[in-house]
């Protein structure tokens, strides 16, 4: 899976710039009630003429009870 996302913050008297974020992930399900993912992202915030990046890797196991 891939994701965009482009998010504005400001929003009247408050000014909190622009975050711009980029996804990338996997998802396996072992069998029906199991599935993991892993996921990627980078996240670039640019605020008071002042720019920002960030990067971040999660791993996830669900397990679906009855």
């Amino acid at each position: 899976a891939m994701r965009w996302s482009d998010l504005d913050l400001t929003d009247g008297m408050i000014s909190g710039g622009e975050m711009n974020i980029l996804s990338f992930g996997i998802n396996w399900w072992l069998n029906p009630f199991v599935n993991a993912n892993i996921n990627y992202r980078r996240i670039t915030l640019d605020r008071f003429d002042t720019s920002g990046d960030s990067t971040g890797m999660m791993f996830r196991v669900t397990v679906l009870l009855e």
